[in-house]
């Protein structure tokens, strides 16, 4: 990186990404001088667009995901290309078997698979529907399912005390523990167990938030769900803003409890919502 301080750091750094150079070696430099000058992937992102090859995609610089977000939705790419193009959509689409998951709720993992692959495609897949009509397909059905899941704030009162830190993030959904298992990991966090809950109805924070003591209570991740949703940014926008809170707040020497009110969804302004009539359970 020495080099790169006694000449024209963009120039350099333009130069290295289209070069020949094995794609280890091109990441390691142009990681090591993006996060010591972030105005360097400003301008290097300048330079990529539609006609750049897959060769020279290193997947981390977020123009990058952009890219490549756009490309499996035009079909350019299947989803196994994308998980070798980026670690962090990779790690995205990782759906992870909780360790309280019970008999008759297996279909919630595909949901979840299926989910991630319509929300980075920007269209709901026919695995999703069938999927939703399904386990929705009447209000009796869709409670009798639902409500078969523990609720989170009974699971997180047990855990807490199998802990020495507790983390509330506001609007973080399962969708996202399989990205965190994977981060985490890369930082050599151990992980020691994942649960799938529900929320009580109608989901909202009021209804769900911690009735118990917490050591920290994050709501950066739900300002930025509730911000105008623009596909592809917001998608890796919200990986950026998670990784930003797991640096600020998990740390390897502590055992620590991450859990929420509710997630999210980016397919419902694709789709008309179903809503039961009566009251909530």
């Amino acid at each position: 990186y020495k080099e790169v301080l006694d000449t024209d750091k963009t120039a350099f750094i333009k130069k290295i990404y289209f070069s020949r150079l094995p794609k280890d070696e091109r990441r390691k430099i142009i990681f090591i001088a993006t996060t010591k000058e972030s105005y360097i992937e400003d301008a290097l992102c300048g330079e990529i667009n539609e006609s750049i090859k897959e060769d020279n995609i290193l997947g981390f610089l977020e123009c990058e995901k952009k890219l490549i977000i756009k490309w499996f939705k035009e079909n350019k790419i299947t989803d196994n290309d994308l998980r070798q193009l980026s670690e962090d959509l990779n790690s995205y689409l990782f759906t992870p078997n909780p360790d309280n998951l019970k008999k008759g709720q297996e279909k919630i993992i595909s949901y979840f698979e299926f989910y991630k692959l319509s929300k980075l495609q920007d269209k709901v897949l026919p695995e999703v529907e069938n999927l939703i009509k399904e386990l929705n397909e009447t209000q009796e059905s869709f409670y009798e399912w639902y409500y078969s899941f523990d609720y989170v704030l009974d699971i997180s009162k047990k855990l807490k005390d199998q802990v020495e830190k507790s983390i509330w993030i506001d609007a973080l959904g399962f969708e996202w523990v399989g990205f965190i298992q994977e981060y985490l990991k890369s930082k050599n966090i151990p992980i020691w167990g994942t649960y799938i809950c529900r929320s009580n109805i109608p989901s909202i924070t009021s209804l769900n938030k911690p009735d118990f003591g917490v050591d920290r209570e994050v709501g950066d991740f739900d300002d930025l769900i509730h911000k105008n949703y623009n596909y592809p940014d917001s998608i890796v926008e919200q990986i950026r803003e998670l990784k930003k809170i797991l640096d600020k707040y998990i740390v390897p020497e502590k055992k620590t409890l991450i859990f929420s009110d509710h997630g999210s969804s980016a397919l419902v302004r694709l789709c008309d919502p179903c809503r039961y009539d009566g009251e909530f359970k």
